[in-house]
């Protein structure tokens, strides 16, 4: 599992979420090395916007 400090998360956010949805691997938000959150792939069934 991936870990990355919330200052670079907040900083590529989209990029970071991109990769959890293709990749499927979860990331673990820091601060100051102490974990704060995990962002994981969604698991429900995805369906068309609107």
């Amino acid at each position: 599992m991936k870990t990355m400090a919330v200052t670079d998360f907040k900083a590529h956010v989209l990029k970071v979420l991109g990769k959890v949805a293709k990749t499927r691997e979860p990331v673990v938000g820091t601060k100051r090395g102490t974990p704060l959150a995990e962002i994981v792939p969604f698991a429900g069934k995805r369906t068309a916007p609107g």
